[in-house]
């Protein structure tokens, strides 16, 4: 069996049958671009296929609704045969909180589609925690374009959002058999040059033996007098041309006269049923949808349709100027003006003409009147008034004859400006009250008064009018200089003017002459403004490039504006939808968005699979993408003849349709899941279109053979104009042509290029249907060669051409010549050059011809246009080096290719190993979840402690994270959406074997690895025989397979919370989860148990990852519920406690662990978070009580130092129960801990002065608080001691904490409730503690007597009540008070007011001992806190209203300021993350009487942790950020507390 047949029987197919290779789901950024794609590896699909739409900011949707401007819409294609599913993420938007719906348009089953009528798409009940989902069962079936809308309920009424789109193909089949958009092949065809209807059937034949399978028709309707063909008569009516012409067979006419409509139409309709049945030609006309003739019969009965003075009064002064220039051209043509000749004017005759008219004709014309205020008028008015009786109105109370204080003109501008509508000349007013209060008199006026005072009102109104007569003569000054370019050139012949008449003027059945505004275009304009509306001044300007044969049509803003214009224009589009396949949207960037919507979706209700094309002239991307979104355009016309050189022809090429070859993909077994993100407009690339200039006018003759052959290969629908194959000089004129077409053979031959049109054609439409979705294009100089490959099989079609822009153009280099092909050449398709002789051009008076032209063309054999010789590149890889020869300018040479022999061997190999997915999975079980954290993560720190390498550096790129495959999988999810091939990386994979080498070489050192090892080793030997540009495409398929198979095995073992329960991609909880196994690992000489190989747990990566500095006993402990017990890794958990555990000493947990080498006890707080979790593993795991029956092996049995290095020498064990080690922490904090730290001094810390070195942790009786430390040390997590000696910081602490911390009596008062009650149901042996009194002797002190003891004194003594008149009761110092409604962060600190400080510590005990708190007061301070500390992402660690705040932390500032020099402000601002989950948790506790909400608000808050764990390189969430979540450079980019408490908030909601 060949590898090829291989390659079918792998996917189910036989080579024996027609070829239907499947295709592999897009990821291109040009055609559907498809990310967070769902992985089926493991379990069967349900074939399903979803479509997930993730709708932009609800709430801007809403604010959009309310009148706030929408921005462009996005295009967004969903394919036929899917279900759609709208996602909104949980917590993005309060509205999902008000009864959110969606509403869409598409029609439910068995229901036609209307465009205003929508269904309910009904969503799951939200629960505040989980996305809302709303999910149409229904397949997607039929194409257009549909919107929806949310709605919901907002202060008891329903309020609904703006609406969003998007788009789906048409299903398009010929003659029964699909036609695949990109296989589309269509040729235009002037109508009236097809001459008589008998005669299209020829030109049917010959176009499809072109292997054309469309035709485009330009409109078929009766055209206006100028014989334009986009200038139509009548809407339904069909051109009588048609069928009075003379035929080609006997020149005979067929009929004097046309038949009557009804028989026209089935003739046409016979026609063109004929074109796909008998020549598999579908069939697209154009709808011109602006305009009509200016001769069209029912402009007279329906005036209205157009922009006429009476419905558009603002072009009165526009029509005014018409008039100008129309009486001026009369009165030229008869002589008047004898020095300006009659027609075909110079440059300097238009300069001439126009300075005369602006002298002598403009002037008569007084367009200033429709500027300014009619000043004769306004004074007689008044001066009548004020020498009549009138009432004196002293509203200013100012005299302007006297008062020089008062501004009349101000006051006229501000109150008097009136505009009586009717936009006409004069149409500004004064208000006359207005005038008369400011120039009448409550005194009676003598006439001589009223004559001053009328003198200086013309003296204010010609101020007033002044601005005005500057307005006028800057539109004069633009009017004459855009008349300098509408100028016609011609000869001045009767019924010609000087320039193209911006008005029709059209009898009206009453015999009243009526103007109607002429269609057109502006250059540069914006087509979302209507150019003849009132809002535009474009017609008065002179800036439209008229089209002085075409009414501009009028539609309103809706149908009823104009009711007959919207029936007979939705006839117009309903009938040319009913005879064609395809309708193509003339002048469509000037078509108003809403109308468009309305007569397409009246011709798709007759054609469901209607193929809209259209060619918009917006010059914006973001206009294209606007306009396909709102009309459902299927494909936008780009020309490539409008490309400036060769390189931008090889641009368009590559740019518009298919995917990069050898393009990442998902894994073998596809995706039945993906997200729909926007993508740029499909399109349709023609060789030359019917309106513009042919390669000849433009190019060269020989270039029409290289272009149309580029376009061939572009994976795109392609078009041309007829006329172009047979080499016709100039484009054919669309309005003044009268020939027709002659036939596209001579003498049985092809005439210009038509023999390799016809082959190139077919090549087209077999690359889409056999699914050669991929497109390289390579370029040097006027060399271009294109490939199209088909990732099935990885067969391909390349195509050379040497283009020829210019008669100058070379003939190839040497160099040039050799074009390096990797594959085995298989078959030639075509080669061809042409030559055209000069200056020749064949005449035919009656017929359309081309010019002579001698083609040279080979479908068999190559040797006249190259040599293909197999050799090797630089890596040892097969190729086949192409060896032009002879291959002048505008020559082509096409080809089939395939791999060697070799390479399908080892492709088959590879897909055969990504296929069985099972084997792999089955190794990976064989692996723990230590071994893991090698294969996947492994930060470049951990690594060269224990392999002694480092990450990979990619040039040009940089190096990656971590050396496991997770960086080069977070790489590939970034690049896969965009299909960014050029990425370094991709070109680092084709250029060698330098990463492949990297991934299997380290894990030679990972004994546990060996079986992925070996996998990795097999696939990537035989990736290193397979074409290097199909490297990065089985690379990324080989890791995503293994990372999601890799973290699917990971979450498996862990606990149901997390462990997947589908195929869909991570969730939130399990991005964190994985935290686990990316920060519990061994790494050699940071084991937890210095001597061991216990696994630690890192405090962050990079910063805490190796050596001494990686394990933290505050950190594990704070960090090991959420990443060892939530996920079910309680014998990790377990084994952390029990050795840690072993290190007390002084009843205290080290901060420094060190492996119990050389611990650190300068933590106060680490012993708390110690109990803490043991408590947490108690509750927990299952039988989590008998942990405290686990004997723990001491590492410090004393506390002195002398006696713990006799002990030591002796090796004498010393164990206890884990329960005896709590009662020993309670016992020593009970009776008070006071010593120095062993080997005080710089050995230990550099920067800390000798008293921090002094340890002191004692009881208060009192209250029951545990109290410590000094201003000379920081025994919390707030740890940061001061380093910089110009700022005099040295040795002192930010933030020493000293006294009563918030968070230690939280967490004391948990445990003894916990130990309390253990106590009682007789599980924990020891009742309390006795505590030695002054006297010497000791008390007895229960755990619930301590417990109560707490409790009573909590709320008295933290909290900072509201109104200061409680402050005695609460023991609170005024003065030292900054904010109130909170708690404070400590208690008798030697600072006095940093006892006050607003601080994120609190929420800590809230979480842990909710009891603790008066509801009312701890839920008031929730909010101040969330108010004023909460971030994006973290909790600011100081209020920002505090003196010392400063949120932005750099350790790279040393200078004289204390507050930030060497990162002293640590944690006086920036904001941290652990502590949000915290927060989270006492939200929770203290907001249950809305779980839904509660849930909700928590979600809102952690969105953009979502975002971050997954765009972040280090799949994690940082330790802290500074000021409003911006980056902290010296912050670790994945911390286990941050992850870890976030993933405790999560665990804890979903117990609720």
């Amino acid at each position: 069996m060949s590898y090829y047949n291989k390659f079918l029987e792998i996917f189910g197919k036989s080579p024996n049958r027609a070829l239907e290779l499947p295709t592999e789901p897009s990821t291109t950024t040009h055609r559907r671009p498809q990310s967070h794609a769902t992985y089926h590896l493991l379990m069967a699909s349900t074939r399903t296929r979803w479509a997930t739409i993730q709708p932009e900011s609800i709430d801007g949707l809403f604010q959009e609704a309310k009148g706030i401007v929408r921005p462009f819409s996005k295009v967004f294609y969903v394919p036929q045969g899917s279900h759609l599913k709208f996602v909104i993420a949980a917590g993005s938007s309060d509205y999902l909180l008000r009864d959110l719906s969606l509403f869409i348009n598409y029609p439910a089953e068995g229901k036609k589609f209307d465009r205003k009528v929508f269904q309910e798409i009904k969503a799951s009940p939200y629960n505040g925690l989980d996305d809302w989902v709303a999910e149409l069962r229904q397949p997607i079936q039929a194409s257009g374009f549909f919107e929806y809308y949310f709605q919901c309920l907002e202060n008891g009424s329903t309020v609904v959002s703006s609406k969003r789109s998007f788009n789906v193909e048409p299903d398009l089949k010929l003659n029964g058999k699909p036609l695949p958009a990109e296989g589309i092949v269509i040729q235009t065809a002037l109508t009236k040059c097809l001459g008589h209807l008998d005669d299209w059937q020829s030109h049917f034949q010959e176009s499809s033996e072109l292997g054309y399978n469309m035709i485009h028709f330009t409109p078929v309707q009766e055209l206006g007098f100028s014989g334009s063909a986009y200038s139509l008569y009548d809407q339904v009516s069909i051109e009588p041309t048609i069928f009075t012409a003379k035929t080609r067979a006997n020149g005979k006419t067929a009929a004097k006269q046309a038949p009557a409509f009804p028989q026209r139409e089935v003739a046409l309709q016979s026609a063109i049923q004929k074109m796909e049945k008998d020549f598999g030609l579908l069939s697209m006309t154009d709808v011109v949808l602006n305009h009509t003739a200016n001769n069209t019969p029912w402009l007279a009965d329906h005036p209205e349709a157009g922009y006429n003075l009476d419905n558009s009064p603002h072009l009165r002064k526009a029509f005014d100027v018409d008039e100008a220039l129309l009486v001026f051209s009369t009165d030229i043509h008869n002589g008047v003006y004898m020095d300006i000749p009659k027609g075909n004017f110079s440059e300097d005759d238009v300069r001439h003409l126009l300075s005369v008219f602006r002298r002598t004709v403009w002037p008569q014309w007084k367009m200033w009147e429709y500027y300014v205020v009619d000043v004769a008028s306004t004074i007689a008015q008044v001066s009548a008034e004020l020498r009549g009786d009138y009432k004196f109105d002293s509203r200013y109370g100012a005299d302007p004859m006297s008062d020089s204080c008062f501004d009349p003109l101000k006051t006229l501008m501000d109150d008097g400006i009136r505009d009586d509508g009717h936009q006409g000349r004069f149409s500004l007013k004064i208000d006359l009250d207005v005038l008369l209060s400011i120039f009448g008199s409550e005194e009676q006026l003598s006439p001589s008064d009223v004559e001053k005072r009328m003198v200086r009102m013309r003296q204010v109104l010609d101020q007033f009018n002044a601005p005005g007569y500057h307005a006028y003569d800057t539109d004069t000054d633009l009017i004459i200089q855009n008349l300098f370019h509408r100028i016609n050139r011609g000869p001045l012949l009767p019924g010609r003017h000087i320039t193209d008449n911006y008005f029709t003027r059209v009898k009206g059945r009453d015999g009243r002459q009526i103007a109607l505004a002429n269609n057109g275009w502006i250059w540069a304009g914006n087509p979302l403004i209507n150019f003849a509306g009132p809002e535009s001044n474009a017609y008065y300007l002179r800036e439209v490039i008229i089209w002085g044969d075409c009414v501009k049509l009028r539609y309103g803003l809706r149908p009823t504006d104009s009711p007959w214009l919207w029936d007979h224009m939705t006839k117009y589009c309903e009938w040319s939808a009913k005879l064609f396949h395809g309708l193509r949207i003339d002048n469509a960037h000037s078509t108003p968005i809403h109308v468009a919507q309305h007569l397409l979706d009246a011709a798709r209700r007759i054609r469901p699979d209607l193929y809209v094309m259209a060619e918009l002239f917006t010059g914006s991307q973001e206009l294209d993408e606007h306009f396909v979104a709102s009309w459902g355009i299927n494909a936008l016309i780009r020309e490539a003849m409008q490309a400036s050189d060769s390189w931008d022809l090889g641009r368009y090429i590559h740019r518009y349709g298919g995917s990069p070859v050898g393009s990442v993909s998902i894994p073998p077994g596809g995706s039945d899941n993906f997200v729909v993100l926007p993508s740029p407009p499909l399109s349709i690339v023609v060789d030359c279109t019917h309106d513009n200039e042919t390669p000849q006018q433009k190019r060269t003759p020989e270039d029409t053979l290289s272009s149309f052959g580029l376009v061939a290969m572009a994976a795109s629908a392609i078009g041309s104009t007829t006329g172009y194959d047979q080499l016709v000089a100039k484009n054919i004129d669309v309005v003044h042509e009268k020939k027709r077409y002659s036939s596209m053979k001579k003498d049985g031959k092809w005439k210009g290029v038509g023999e390799v049109k016809a082959i190139l054609n077919r090549l087209h439409t077999r690359m889409a249907t056999e699914k050669y979705g991929e497109v390289h294009v390579h370029q040097v100089d006027n060399l271009i060669a294109v490939q199209r490959h088909r990732p099935a099989d990885h067969s391909a079609v390349y195509l050379i051409a040497h283009t020829a822009f210019n008669h100058g153009a070379h003939h190839l280099s040497p160099e040039t010549s050799v074009v390096k092909v990797p594959a085995k050449i298989t078959s030639v398709i075509v080669g061809a050059r042409i030559t055209v002789p000069r200056g020749v051009e064949q005449k035919d008076d009656e017929e359309i011809a081309g010019v002579e032209s001698s083609l040279e063309i080979s479908t068999r054999d190559a040797s006249q246009f190259a040599d293909f010789r197999v050799t090797t590149d630089a890596t040892g890889s097969m190729i086949t080096e192409v060896h032009l020869k002879n291959f002048y300018p505008g020559s082509i040479l096409a080809f089939n290719a395939e791999p060697f022999p070799e390479q399908q061997k080892s492709l088959v190999a590879i897909r055969e190993q990504l296929a069985d997915t099972a084997a792999l999975y089955k190794t990976l079980e064989a692996v723990n979840l230590v071994d893991l954290n090698v294969l996947l993560y492994r930060c470049k720190e951990e690594e060269e402690a224990t392999f002694g390498s480092s990450t990979f550096d990619i040039p040009n790129y940089g190096r990656l994270m971590y050396c496991g495959i997770a960086s080069f999988d977070w790489l590939l999810e970034k690049l896969r959406p965009r299909n960014d091939m050029g990425h370094p990386l991709f070109g680092n994979l084709r250029d060698g074997n330098w990463i492949l080498d990297y991934v299997t070489g380290r894990l030679q050192r990972a004994k546990g690895l060996d079986g992925v090892r070996l996998w990795l080793e097999k696939i990537f030997d035989e990736m290193k025989r397979i074409p290097r540009f199909l490297i990065p495409k089985y690379f990324d398929q080989c890791v995503s397979t293994l990372y999601h198979l890799s973290t699917h095995r990971a979450l498996s073992s862990m606990s149901s919370f997390v462990r997947p329960k589908s195929e869909t991609s991570h969730t939130f909880s399990q991005k964190l989860a994985l935290g686990s196994v990316q920060l519990y690992s061994s790494v050699q000489h940071a084991s937890l148990l210095s001597g061991t190989d216990k696994p630690s747990l890192a405090a962050g990566l990079p910063h805490f990852s190796s050596g001494y500095m990686r394990a933290w006993g505050r950190d594990t402990f704070i960090a090991i519920r959420g990443l060892l017990m939530v996920t079910g890794r309680l014998e990790e958990a377990r084994d952390i406690i029990t050795t840690c555990a072993g290190f007390i000493r002084h009843g205290l947990m080290p901060n420094l662990l060190d492996g119990g080498q050389n611990p650190r006890y300068n933590a106060r707080d680490a012993t708390w978070w110690f109990l803490q979790s043991v408590q947490d593993y108690c509750t927990i795991a299952p039988e989590g009580i008998k942990l405290l029956d686990q004997t723990i092996d001491r590492l410090f049995p004393h506390d002195e130092q002398e006696k713990h290095s006799t002990w030591k020498e002796k090796k004498e064990p010393v164990q206890m129960k884990l329960s005896d080690v709590i009662h020993e922490i309670f016992t020593k904090h009970a009776n008070g801990i006071q010593f120095r730290e062993w080997n005080a001094g710089t050995r230990i810390d550099a920067h800390m002065r000798d008293e921090g070195f002094n340890i002191r942790v004692y009881t208060d009786w009192s209250n029951g608080f545990v109290f410590g430390g000094n201003v000379w040390n920081c025994g919390t997590w707030m740890d940061k001691m001061g380093e910089s000696q110009k700022a005099g910081s040295q040795g002192f602490p930010g933030t020493p904490r000293d006294g009563a911390d918030v968070e230690i009596v939280g967490m004391l008062k948990s445990t003894l409730r916990w130990l309390s009650s253990l106590h009682e149901q007789k599980k924990f042996p020891h009742a309390g503690v006795e505590v030695k009194q002054g006297d010497g002797t000791t008390k007895k002190v229960t755990f619930k007597e301590w417990d109560q003891l707490v409790q009573r004194n909590f709320e008295n003594y933290f909290y900072v009540p509201e109104d200061p008149k409680q402050d005695e009761a609460y023991h609170v110092r005024t003065e030292h008070v900054n904010r109130r409604g909170i708690y404070r962060d400590t208690v008798g600190s030697t600072q006095g007011w940093s006892d006050y400080q607003l601080r994120p510590n609190a929420p800590v005990a809230m979480a842990v001992a909710p009891e603790l708190f008066n509801r009312d007061h701890a839920r008031r301070a929730l909010a101040i806190t969330e108010e004023v500390l909460v971030g994006p992402l973290g909790m600011a660690t100081l209020d920002p209203s505090d003196f010392n705040y400063e949120p932005d932390y750099d350790m790279s500032i040393d200078t004289d300021n204390r507050r930030l020099s060497k990162g002293f402000n640590y944690h006086q601002g920036p904001e941290w993350v652990w502590v949000l989950g915290y927060y989270l948790r006492a939200y929770a506790n203290f907001e249950r009487e809305d779980k839904r909400l509660t849930r909700h608000h928590i979600s809102h808050i952690i969105v953009e942790h979502k975002k971050h764990i997954t765009e972040s390189p280090w799949r994690g969430i940082h330790e802290l950020t500074n000021k409003n979540g911006s980056e902290c450079h010296y912050s670790c980019p994945t911390q286990a507390w941050s992850l870890s408490c976030l993933l405790d908030t999560l665990y804890d909601l979903r117990l609720e």
